[in-house]
């Protein structure tokens, strides 16, 4: 038995046991679907499900919206039309009685395809007021008041929106 003793270590050396150096493979994972990657700077037209607004929304609303325009890459429809995005707004800045813009920021942070889904780091788009407020006049013309009321921002269901893809996409 001594002698089986001796042997063992040498035997488990030869065959590599504990060895430390060697080299670990380099595995590049693979995508849940066809191996695409959607480049930076895609822009992706989705139609917006629900109507938003400063007025109703805050910043964390959820919203949903769909493909309207399919993606290609190289040649081959990655994102179908219909593909579903869930969003949020990123920003709601309410206009000011007399001064300041309405802004609502919306941000789209995912996408479900063939029941997987895939994150995504897209441009916010925003949408703005075009003046600063809205001057109300006084009926009576001897009266020279005026009175100003806010303006809001109010993006309505079924809008077509524009977003740009910000980083590469695997799917």
């Amino acid at each position: 038995m001594s002698k089986w003793f001796w042997i063992a270590p040498f035997a488990l050396a030869a065959a590599g046991w504990g060895q430390t150096n060697a080299p670990i493979p380099t595995v590049i994972p693979e995508t849940p679907l066809g191996g695409h990657v959607i480049p930076s700077g895609t822009e992706l037209h989705v139609r917006i499900n629900e109507a938003l607004s400063t007025d109703r929304n805050e910043p964390g609303d959820a919203f949903t919206a769909a493909l309207v325009a399919p993606v290609m890459v190289n040649g081959t429809v990655v994102l179908p039309v219909g593909t579903q995005f869930a969003g949020h707004v990123l920003a709601n800045h309410e206009a000011g009685i007399l001064k300041g813009r309405a802004k609502l920021v919306l941000g789209l942070e995912s996408f479900q395809l063939a029941g997987h889904t895939f994150h995504v780091d897209l441009t916010a788009a925003t949408y703005e007021t075009g003046h600063k407020h809205k001057r109300l006049e006084e009926p009576d013309p001897n009266a020279r008041a005026v009175v100003a009321t806010r303006v809001a921002v109010t993006i309505p269901a079924e809008t077509v929106v524009q977003f740009t893809l910000g980083s590469p996409v695997r799917v």
